[in-house]
C-alpha cells in the first residue's frame, strides 16, 4: 500500500551565511537615505506645483455612501511529471461576507503560454461577477486591478491564441478569448458598467511623476538619477497630499490622444470587441467626456491617532469622475469602508483573502482526492499493482525547480 513520505523541513541558515546577508544592510540603507533624500527635497516644488488641482473631501456621511462590494480573482497551476492543471477562482465579496464566486479548473499541456492563459481565464471569471451588477444600481463594485492591465492581459492572451502550438493551451485560449473579447465579451460589459471603479494594490504607474519632474524643472542628470527613477506616482504623493485631500481627475491614457494611438493600444491584436473598447478607454478621444476613463490619487483619512495611509490610484468612468458630487460620493464611499489599518477598503481586503487562500490549498486537496482514488482502485491490479502504484505516486508529485 502506499504511504505517504513526509517532507525533510529545511536546515536552519547557518551563521556563515546569515552574516553574508546581513553584510547587506548598509547596501538597503544607503539606498533608502538616498530615496529619502530626494523625496524630501522636491516635496515643497511638487507640493507647489499641484496646489491648484489638489481637492479636500468633504467628511463623507454613511447615509449619503454606495453599498460596497469587490471582486478579486487567484490563479494557481500545479505541474507534475505528466500534469499540468491551472485553477482560477474569483469572489465578489461585500464587507462581511462571500456574495458571489467562480472557479474552474483546465487542464493543459507544458506551454510558453500559461502565464496568458492564467491571466485571461482570471479576467473572465471577474468579468463574469462584475457584468452581474446592474447599470445605474446604487452598488459600487471594486475591481482589484487596473483598468490598463485589463486591456494588456487581453491583448497577450489574444497574440497567445495564434501563436500557441499545443492543442490544450490553444483549446483554452480560444475559449476564454472568445468569452473575453467578445463578440459582447465580458471585458465590454465591465468596462461598459460605470459602477465598476478599478483600484489596484500594487501600482507601478510613473507618467504623472515623469510630467511632474519636466514641470518642476528637475535637472535631466537627477531625473536619470537611480532614486528619481525608482519614483512611483503613488509613493511620491504620499509624501505630497494630506489626509483627507485628493488630486483632480486626469486622463488615464495621458498622451494617447491621436487616432494613430488606437493601432497601437492592443499590441495590435485584433478582436470583434477592439473597436468599442479602445472608445470606451478613450483612445484617440481627448477629452470626449462621453468616453474615457479618468484616474484620480486620493489619500483617505483614518480614525485619530491612526497613523496616515497611503495613496489610492483609483480608476473610474469619465462621466462619474468629472461630475464633482458624483466624484466626492465615490471617494467617501472608499474612505469609510477602510478599517483604519489595511491600504485598501475591507471588501476588497476579503475578496483578496478569500481568492488567494481558495487557490493555495484546494487545488492541493483535488490532488490528494485523485491519488487517494487511484491507489484504492489499483491496489488490487495483480502482479501491476506495485508498478501502477508507483506511477500514481509520480503522476501526482508536484514538479519543482
Amino acid at each position: 500500500m502506499y504511504e505517504k513520505r513526509l517532507v525533510h523541513p529545511l536546515p536552519e541558515l547557518e551563521l556563515p551565511a546569515a552574516e553574508a546577508v546581513f553584510r547587506q544592510a548598509p547596501v538597503l540603507r544607503t539606498h533608502a537615505r538616498a530615496l529619502t533624500q530626494f523625496i524630501l527635497t522636491v516635496r515643497p516644488m511638487l507640493r507647489a506645483e499641484l496646489e491648484p488641482v489638489i481637492r479636500t473631501l468633504p467628511e463623507p456621511s454613511p447615509a449619503s455612501a454606495y453599498r460596497l462590494a469587490a471582486v478579486d480573482s487567484a490563479s494557481r497551476v500545479r505541474s507534475t511529471a505528466a500534469l499540468t492543471v491551472l485553477m482560477a477562482v474569483a469572489f465578489k465579496t461585500s464587507a462581511t461576507r462571500s456574495e458571489a464566486a467562480e472557479a474552474i479548473i483546465e487542464q493543459l499541456d507544458e506551454s510558453y503560454e500559461l502565464e496568458a492563459i492564467s491571466r485571461v481565464v482570471r479576467g473572465q471569471l471577474e468579468g463574469e461577477l462584475l457584468a452581474t451588477e446592474a447599470l445605474g444600481g446604487d452598488q459600487l463594485v471594486i475591481l482589484d486591478n487596473s483598468f490598463l492591465s485589463l486591456a494588456e492581459d487581453a491583448a497577450r492572451a489574444e497574440l497567445a491564441r495564434h501563436r500557441a502550438d499545443t492543442p490544450l493551451a490553444r483549446d483554452v485560449l480560444e475559449r476564454y478569448c472568445r468569452l473575453h473579447l467578445g463578440p459582447e465579451g465580458s471585458l465590454l460589459k465591465v468596462l461598459s458598467n460605470a459602477n465598476v471603479v478599478a483600484l489596484p494594490k500594487v501600482a507601478e504607474a510613473q507618467a504623472l511623476v515623469r510630467e511632474l519632474f519636466g514641470r518642476i524643472d528637475l535637472p535631466l542628470e537627477v531625473r536619470r538619477g537611480t532614486a528619481a527613477r525608482a519614483m512611483r506616482d503613488r509613493v511620491l504623493l504620499r509624501a505630497v497630499l494630506r489626509a483627507g485631500e485628493y488630486l483632480e481627475p486626469r486622463d488615464l491614457h495621458h498622451g494617447r490622444v491621436h487616432h494613430a494611438h488606437r493601432d497601437r493600444f492592443f499590441h495590435g491584436a485584433d478582436f470583434p470587441d477592439r473597436e468599442r473598447l479602445l472608445d470606451l478607454y478613450g483612445i484617440g478621444r481627448p477629452d470626449d467626456p462621453r468616453y474615457g476613463i479618468d484616474v484620480v490619487y486620493f489619500r483617505p483619512r483614518r480614525p485619530a491617532g491612526v497613523v496616515a495611509g497611503p495613496v489610492l490610484r483609483i480608476e473610474l468612468n469619465r462621466q462619474l469622475a468629472r461630475t464633482p458630487e458624483v466624484l466626492e460620493r465615490v471617494l467617501g464611499t472608499i474612505e469609510l469602508a477602510g478599517d483604519g489599518e489595511h491600504p485598501e477598503p475591507v471588501p476588497q481586503l476579503l475578496a483578496d483573502h478569500l481568492a488567494k487562500s481558495s487557490v493555495a490549498h484546494v487545488l492541493d486537496a483535488l490532488f490528494e482526492g485523485s491519488l487517494i482514488d487511484l491507489v484504492e482502485e489499483f491496489s488490487d491490479a495483480g502482479d501491476e499493482s506495485p508498478t501502477a502504484l508507483d506511477v500514481i505516486r509520480w503522476l501526482h508529485e508536484e514538479a519543482r525547480s
